[in-house]
């Protein structure tokens, strides 16, 4: 386990003091699975767990599958020069929050509860040109326990080279972007698949 400061220039954005946080390990030298044609065009859910049930073990299966949901919505969203070839083991010790995440956009009925915090890391290449360049990213992931199962909440981001030589950049609001709308996905898939079931 690595440690990772957040000081002024981090988590100030977020009204928390600056403080030491736990990132996860560093990724392990393994590549994603490969996309068939049904995957691409119908989202895939590899043994799905109960979206309602263990929350570390769906956080496990969610991040299994997240490089190829989150290939398909960068092809998606016209992304092409971006491809997410590795996510990292999860943490899930929280950190204490001065602020309370947004609501999620998705339609609940369910009252808002405390949010899990989980925190992950993706190895991304991105191509400038021809020239390709590694980066990894950190991810600082919400969700919500409802009657319908976990939902995503919101999400805060870094960004550094791989390996890295400098400091990552100041923590984002990344809740719209590909790799939360992939989450949503995979989170909209597990819950159709549990029902079938």
């Amino acid at each position: 386990m690595r440690l990772v400061m957040l000081g002024s220039i981090g988590l100030t954005i977020l009204g928390i003091s600056p403080v030491l946080a736990v990132a996860p390990s560093p990724l392990p030298p393994q590549q994603s699975r490969p996309m068939s044609e049904s995957m691409v065009q119908t989202g895939w859910v590899r043994n799905p767990p109960s979206c309602r049930g263990d929350f570390e073990l769906l956080v496990e299966h969610l991040l299994e599958d997240l490089p190829g949901y989150a290939n398909r919505a960068n092809i998606r969203y016209g992304k092409l020069n971006h491809y997410v070839m590795i996510s990292g083991i999860p943490e899930f010790e929280p950190l204490p929050l001065t602020f309370h995440p947004e609501k999620s956009n998705e339609p609940s009925s369910d009252p808002p509860a405390d949010p899990k915090q989980v925190f992950f890391t993706t190895l991304v290449r991105r191509y400038e040109g021809r020239n390709p360049r590694q980066l990894q990213e950190y991810h600082w992931l919400f969700l919500t326990h409802t009657s319908s199962g976990w939902r995503f909440s919101m999400m805060y981001s870094r960004s550094g080279t791989y390996p890295q030589k400098k400091p990552p950049s100041p923590p984002r609001n990344s809740s719209e972007g590909t790799l939360a709308q992939a989450i949503r996905t995979w989170f909209r898939d597990c819950r159709h698949v549990s029902e079938q079931v």
